[in-house]
């Protein structure tokens, strides 16, 4: 936790878990000020909530280009207090609930963009794995919610949305793209495809509500 100040993890070799204590004792992170920056090479799970309410941004990255290159999100992730952003970014895929029911949100015009098979790469942002899911899991109540910020999801491989799942930003676009190859993402297959489960939804208020697969989109009941 920091009080007056951001929060910046940085891991070179074996991968983070934020929740359990690993070497650097980490357990949660929240902070009040500035922005919050966990990165992993790699995996990244995330098993304890982080919590900005500075009105600053928080990324999350596991950074490389191998299969074993994901970000689990386990755990809420919120920006409050401003107009903060959350970046979700993995060498290979992005899991939103894996074991439990999380949230991932932004208030006023924060953004929340979540892209799988990206290496974030310090910033230098490169092509990751070209089979890189995102996965909102299906355990009933995953939400990605923002105000008046956009949602954008890329996956250089699926997305799959899970029973229940919700999408949702009152005024700004809702972008999901499939395959895609924007922002240093690497190109995968043609027949990439968007699914969602029963009850799954994507609410798009007053902004736009955009779909983009090289494969089948299903719209379950």
């Amino acid at each position: 936790n920091a009080v007056g100040g951001g929060i910046d993890i940085r891991d070179i070799g074996d991968g983070v878990t934020v929740g359990m204590v690993v070497d650097t004792g980490i357990v949660g992170a929240t902070t009040n000020a500035g922005n919050i920056e966990i990165t992993a090479q790699s995996p990244l799970n995330i098993d304890d909530v982080v919590s900005n309410t500075s009105g600053g941004d928080i990324l999350l990255a596991a950074e490389g280009s191998a299969a074993t290159d994901d970000l689990t999100v386990d755990a809420d992730v919120t920006a409050t207090g401003g107009t903060g952003s959350i970046n979700l970014y993995a060498g290979d895929s992005v899991t939103l609930g894996a074991t439990q029911s999380v949230t991932v949100s932004t208030v006023s015009t924060g953004s929340i963009s979540v892209a799988a098979g990206s290496d974030y790469n310090d910033g230098a942002i490169a092509n990751g794995n070209a089979d890189g899911d995102v996965n909102l899991g299906d355990f009933g109540g995953n939400t990605l919610t923002a105000v008046a910020g956009a949602i954008d999801i890329n996956a250089t491989d699926s997305i799959l949305m899970g029973a229940a799942a919700t999408i949702t930003s009152t005024s700004g676009a809702v972008t999901l793209t499939a395959d895609s190859d924007t922002g240093g993402l690497a190109t995968g297959n043609d027949g990439e495809v968007i699914t969602m489960g029963d009850g799954a939804l994507i609410n798009g208020g007053a902004g736009d509500i955009s779909l983009v697969a090289t494969g089948d989109i299903t719209l379950s009941g």
